[in-house]
């Protein structure tokens, strides 16, 4: 087992789990994170902490009334579709970049410690109408479905979206049931995808995740 990937909504405990995981782990073990906030990463391309320094420098000289209605405004007019196609490129410039640093890591021994992933941060939301959603979206799902690793095991820490709301209220109810619905989902059509009950104490999810793990070494012994 080369990989763990942790993924779950906003106030799951992701990065609890990862922490203990690091500390526990009897194997070389590398945090990686796998996801969309460029803010957040431990590895990500020069160009895309530049865009990132510059699109926060500029948000913070607006008003906050001026940040929302050009939000609104992105999604209902159509990207051009020379900035489109250089939007889907740097994406895939950036997704790929850090799976070339995990298979570095992992060519030297390490295990490579997942938070999120990059398949199931982008995929559309479960029921949602395909032709509604811009054509460099779904070419960018399309590739992240048939030509980028997957990793196994995935562990998904689940709860209500009651539970989450009260640890994180960043999301709407209505949204962390969606997009609960849409991990679920996915997770059917994948081998090694195990759904972890997030309400439990911190320890208890460990040991539970471990006991996932020691099964997937033994049936390939």
């Amino acid at each position: 087992m080369s990989t763990i990937t942790l993924i779950g909504l906003d106030g799951a405990g992701k990065t609890t789990i990862a922490n203990l995981l690091l500390e526990s782990s009897s194997r070389p073990m590398k945090y990686l994170y796998m996801g969309t906030a460029i803010g957040s990463s431990n590895y990500a391309l020069p160009t895309s902490r530049l865009l990132h320094y510059l699109r926060q420098r500029k948000s913070r000289k607006r008003p906050l009334e001026v940040q929302q209605a050009l939000r609104t405004l992105k999604k209902r007019n159509n990207r051009g579709r020379i900035s489109a196609a250089f939007v889907l490129l740097h994406r895939l410039g950036e997704e790929w970049f850090r799976q070339l640093v995990s298979w570095v890591f992992q060519l030297r021994g390490f295990v490579l410690l997942y938070d999120r992933h990059f398949f199931f941060e982008c995929a559309p939301n479960d029921g949602e109408d395909q032709e509604h959603r811009r054509l460099s979206d779904r070419i960018h799902f399309w590739l992240l479905s048939h030509a980028y690793p997957r990793p196994q095991p995935i562990f998904f820490l689940d709860a209500p979206p009651e539970v989450l709301f009260e640890r994180k209220p960043e999301a709407t109810l209505e949204y962390l049931a969606v997009r609960q619905r849409t991990y679920l989902n996915l997770g059917k059509q994948m081998p090694n995808f195990f759904r972890i009950d997030a309400t439990q104490p911190p320890d208890e999810v460990l040991i539970e995740i471990q006991t996932h793990i020691d099964r997937i070494h033994e049936n390939k012994a």
